[in-house]
């Protein structure tokens, strides 16, 4: 007896989906509802406006647009301006350049290629080795050689200055593990020897700054090659500069790659100009004023249409609305809906159990099974199957010499005797006896004194809590149940 005291109320969701198959008429009748409401509103609203002109300006005014094509236009200007800027910058950059304006097929270029290395050795008979630094050492360098501070350094070695950004053009740096590589191209060929020492100089003052901060180490220069003429190859591996930084690697020819990259930005940048352009002079071709509202008229089949799609969602909506209304509502009440629920909420005995009408059609009689389970539709075979419960249970318990059981539960004193006087009938006794309501009819109270054992009545419209009451006032009462009969 120990569930009977459970207050909480458990939500199953297999009846709540039962539940509202049962009531479909009323969810379905809903749906029509809404759909009438919804769908008959916006058609007669839409209808309403057959014959007339509405405005293609539904939201915007005609100021509205007009400030649009402003702004629109003034963009298109704005980008057209930018774009022009940036060409006539590269123009101007083009011709102080030294690597644009050198011959590819007759520049110059050396190089010069260091090594790196450390104290560092594998011990193979410790565990635990030194740290290498040979990677990080080398980093830096790389990090150096492509940084301003090292352009700063190699400028201010040079005779003839050349601007920073013109400089980076002729230096190329590579890093292959811990060998280094510097190839300089220039014009000339002391131009180019000239940035080719300055950039060695350079290295040789920052090896300090490494030595210092990261780990000493060797610079060894593997290999110088004096500055000679290249007409036709020259392979770069990383252009120290923003915007052609990571050439091709393989290329035939360095400088005629770097020009070629340079006039395709230009093209790129003239095709734009155009592009612009042409949109501009399209956009301002294209007047726009308060006076160009136009004006359409609406159809009836439209309205219809509207109407229609409206309705569906009425429909929808409503059968959403009343099937959540019904959800709740069957939550917020509680009744008891088949002896399952008593089995398992309470642990008593079902006695009989009775719903009438399990409906003709197959899909009735089915969903008639899985929302009341065994529950009899025949109310004679019910009088019968609780008889014989009744009979069962006092011969069962034949030593304690049941001579009466009292009958109690929350309904109507008429269908309770009913219920009363068919088991007794059946039986031939008259071992039941009629109660009543032990909660508000004292009559029903006195009735039980004497009574060893409890029969509950309770139908489909008492709550569980209505049942968890009844069944703390026995226990008070020190009275035993002996099953519960359900019905409508």
């Amino acid at each position: 007896m120990e569930k009977e005291f459970r207050n909480e109320v458990e939500i199953d969701l297999l009846q709540l989906c039962f539940l509202c198959l049962r009531k479909w008429k009323t969810i379905l009748l809903t749906g029509l509802v809404f759909a009438l409401i919804l769908g008959g509103y916006k058609a007669a609203g839409e209808l309403s406006k057959v014959g007339t002109e509405v405005a293609v300006e539904e939201e915007e005014t005609a100021e509205e647009k007009v400030a649009q094509y402003d702004t629109a236009l003034a963009s298109y200007k704005a980008s057209l301006d930018r774009l022009n800027e940036t060409f006539e910058k590269n123009q101007a950059y083009e011709k102080d350049s030294i690597i644009l304006n050198m011959n590819p097929n007759d520049y110059f270029s050396g190089s010069s290629t260091f090594y790196i290395s450390t104290d560092f050795k594998i011990m193979p008979d410790k565990t635990y080795q030194d740290v290498d630094y040979s990677e990080d050492i080398a980093q830096a360098y790389l990090s150096y050689l492509t940084s301003s501070e090292c352009l700063g350094n190699v400028q201010s070695r040079l005779t003839e200055k050349i601007p920073a950004k013109y400089l980076a053009e002729l230096i190329r740096v590579n890093l292959t593990g811990r060998v280094l590589t510097i190839k300089v191209v220039g014009d000339t060929e002391e131009r180019a020897t000239e940035i080719l020492n300055a950039v060695g100089q350079a290295i040789d003052a920052y090896k300090k700054e490494v030595d210092t901060k990261i780990h000493a180490h060797n610079l060894d220069l593997m290999e110088y090659s004096a500055v000679e003429n290249v007409p036709a190859e020259d392979v770069p591996e990383v252009v120290n500069n923003a915007d052609y930084k990571g050439s091709r690697s393989g290329s035939e020819n360095y400088v005629a790659d770097y020009q070629k990259q340079f006039s395709d930005s230009q093209v790129s940048l003239t095709n734009q100009i155009a592009t612009f352009y042409n949109s501009y002079t399209a956009l301002a071709d294209k007047k726009v004023s308060t006076a160009n509202s136009s004006a359409v008229g609406i159809s009836r089949s439209q309205a219809l249409k509207s109407g229609v799609k409206f309705g569906i969602i009425g429909l929808v909506l409503g059968i959403f609305v009343a099937a959540g209304f019904i959800a709740f509502k069957s939550i917020v009440e509680d009744k008891i809906n088949n002896a399952g629920e008593i089995s398992y909420l309470f642990g008593l005995r079902i006695f009989g159990d009775y719903k009438s009408g399990a409906g003709i059609a197959a899909p009735g009689k089915l969903l008639y099974k899985l929302s009341y389970g065994d529950a009899l539709s025949d109310k004679e075979k019910f009088y019968q199957v609780a008889a014989a419960n009744v009979k069962t249970f006092a011969a069962a318990f034949k030593d304690e010499d049941i001579k009466e059981i009292s009958m109690v539960g929350r309904i109507g004193s008429e269908t309770l005797n009913t219920i009363v006087d068919s088991i007794n009938a059946i039986n031939g006794d008259s071992a039941v006896k009629a109660a009543g309501d032990i909660i508000t009819d004292a009559d029903a109270i006195n009735a039980i004194r004497d009574a060893q054992y409890t029969l509950i009545a309770v139908d489909r419209n008492t709550s569980k809590k209505d049942l968890r009451d009844q069944l703390k006032k026995l226990k008070g009462l020190k009275k035993n149940i002996a099953g519960v009969l359900l019905f409508d």
